[in-house]
This record gives C-alpha cells, structure tokens and sequence, in this order.
C-alpha cells in the first residue's frame, strides 16, 4: 500500500492523539495500550488509533473536537489537541474522523482520507517497506 500526502498533518494528528491519551486516558503511573492500525479501502485509507483508558463521559463526546473544550483546564489542558486533529483530519487530509468511547472502555478514533494526496513520493510504501 502506497501513501502519497502530507506526513507533518499525519504526525501532528499522532502526536496529539498519543499527547490524548497520555493526558486524558490515565491516571498518572498507570500503564497502558495504545495501538494504530491502517488498511486501504480502494483509494482511501483508514487509520484507526485506540487506547484502552478511561475513555470519555457520554456528556462530552460532542464536544471532544470543539476548540478549547478539555476536561483538564488548570492542569495542562489547552483544548486545542483534538481540535487540531479534527481540522488537519477533515482539511488538510481532506478526510472524516469519528470518535468511539465510552466510560472505562477506552477510545478510538477513526480517520479516513484518500489514499493520494498529491506529492512528489509516497509517504508509506509498503512494498519497499518505505515510511517517509
């Protein structure tokens, strides 16, 4: 599988998505998981990252994406990390993210952009075993 597009978008949403998760999903010196996983879908891709914290009250599951909203404000939180995410994931990507959680079950988050984004060499080539 072969991946052409913008890899600074791609890393921003990774970090953000592991800073969430540090931040949000565990409490502090507890272990976790944090797994990714990609898969082509004709000429789409799909990333799904998840982790198994404490996953996100039903309450604010509409609000995850919106600027400034954190659950964390005065201990770090900006509420900008998910925002951020969103934006790249729908505009710079050109794709749809949607978020699965609830309560002690951990999160996933599920992004899906095309495949070819334009650039001059492939991102992830899989046959060459390439990540750029």
């Amino acid at each position: 599988m072969a991946v052409r597009g913008y890899a600074g978008a791609i890393s921003q949403i990774l970090t953000n998505l592991v800073m969430n998760s540090l931040m949000h999903g565990y409490a502090s010196g507890v272990a976790g998981t944090l797994s990714l996983s990609l898969q082509r879908r004709g000429d789409m891709v799909c990333m799904r990252y998840c982790d198994d914290g404490d996953g996100v009250a039903p309450e604010h599951l509409d609000s995850v994406f919106d600027p400034f909203f954190t659950t964390k404000r005065g201990a770090g939180g900006s509420g900008l990390g998910m925002y951020i995410v969103y934006n790249l994931a729908t505009q710079r990507l050109q794709g749809e993210i949607t978020l699965q959680s609830e309560p002690g079950q951990g999160l996933c988050v599920e992004l899906i952009f095309p495949a070819d984004l334009g650039g001059e060499k492939p991102l992830v080539d899989s046959s060459r075993g390439v990540v750029e």
